[in-house]
């Protein structure tokens, strides 16, 4: 039996088809590519607590579909009597929110419009639709010079392979940033195993957090502390006019990153010192030195478990301009 209530709601963030709808643009090599990435199968079954994948799909089949297809999310659901007391009546309203996560070449827009058709079709005209706030989805190439140089140095860095996953699922600004021209993103991560992604607990490690660039050298107000080499962290931020590099889609006329490591690196191995502020300058000097284009460099030079301090850091940040 089918109970009509008098007036239904259905709120959702515009984003998604039905797979079957979903118009795909992927190249061969980027199939191919994220095929040889690994995907652990098993661990993801036992963490949603399921036997099998939707549809009865492999392994294979499932790591295509959590890349390259659309996704309807149920936010949560709201109906009923939930305040102090007792109250035994049917509701007559009900409200759910659902989000949808589209894949390139998907229109928002045209999405709430085919929700709304498919909800007419199957008799819920009664449902009322609002719909807010989609975007549109984008994806640059995974080939792009930009990208092999954040991997280059990621891996450089880190001293592990870094895996280029062609999407992941999240929203940011991609299509109002690089969609409109398409401009090779790239999407940095700092989670970790257990940090529990939309969940109550989520949380992410300071370690990651603060391991942008990681350099050694040597620096204290001792001499035993001058002597050893330290590990320090070092964020970078840079002011130059991109105007070349957006309109060429050249790697050769963008900031040269590789370059930039390496000039911060050597900055901090430079020679022993006595304070971290004097880290902090040269970094910053040695960047507007190397790169004429440069027009301010803001440095952050953090210094794990500093002796002395009883603290776990000590960081100082500067702005220097030309």
């Amino acid at each position: 039996m089918r109970t009509r209530v008098p007036r239904r709601t259905c709120r959702t963030r515009p984003g998604a088809s039905s797979p079957p709808s979903t118009r795909s643009s992927t190249a061969e090599a980027e199939r191919a590519h994220l095929a040889s990435l690994p995907f652990e199968a098993d661990v993801i079954k036992r963490l949603y607590g399921i036997d099998a994948f939707a549809w009865g799909r492999s392994d294979v089949e499932a790591r295509l579909a959590s890349v390259y297809e659309p996704t309807c999310n149920i936010c949560g659901l709201i109906s009923g009597f939930i305040e102090e007391g007792t109250k035994t009546v049917i509701p007559s309203e009900a409200s759910v929110k659902i989000d949808f996560r589209l894949v390139p070449e998907q229109d928002p827009a045209r999405i709430g419009t085919l929700l709304r058709a498919h909800l007419d079709r199957r008799g819920f005209g009664d449902v009322e639709l609002v719909a807010k706030e989609g975007t549109r989805p984008y994806r640059g190439r995974i080939d792009d010079p930009l990208v092999r140089a954040a991997q280059a140095v990621a891996e450089e860095e880190i001293g592990t392979p870094a895996l280029l996953i062609p999407s992941s699922g999240g929203t940011s600004p991609m299509w109002q940033v690089c969609g409109k021209r398409s401009l090779a993103n790239v999407t940095l991560g700092m989670g970790h195993p257990g940090s529990g992604a939309h969940a109550p607990i989520e949380n992410i490690l300071l370690a990651n957090y603060w391991r942008a660039l990681r350099c050694r050298g040597r620096q204290g107000t001792t001499a035993d502390e001058r002597a050893r080499e330290q590990e320090y962290l070092v964020d970078v931020v840079v002011r130059t006019d991109l105007a070349d590099a957006v309109r060429s889609d050249d790697l050769a006329s963008a900031l040269d990153i590789s370059s930039l490591a390496r000039v911060v690196r050597d900055a901090v191995a430079e020679r022993p010192r006595a304070l971290v502020e004097r880290i902090t300058f040269d970094v910053a000097r040695g960047v507007l030195a190397r790169f004429p284009a440069v027009s301010e460099a803001r440095v952050r030079v953090l210094k794990p478990h500093p002796d002395g301090l009883g603290a776990d850091a000590e960081a100082v940040e500067l702005v220097l301009r030309r």
